[in-house]
């Protein structure tokens, strides 16, 4: 857990509200074949990845840097 990220309720641009907290964006890309957009951050020592699928995030995934 990220401390001091909290989604829960979040309304308007998760990009802007990550960025806002200190994330760095890092790499991102489309999957052409589902659709999904994908884009990886530096934050807090570590990398936060957010996938949106049909306008939505669908995930959330955090990996050492």
């Amino acid at each position: 857990m990220i401390s001091g990220l909290d989604l829960g309720g979040h309304r308007g641009s998760v990009d802007a509200y990550v960025r806002a907290h200190g994330a760095v964006p890092h790499n991102s890309w489309v999957n052409r074949a589902n659709g999904e957009a994908t884009v990886v951050y530096d934050f807090a020592g570590n990398r936060l990845g957010l996938v949106w699928a049909d306008g939505s995030i669908a995930r959330i995934f955090v990996t050492g840097a």
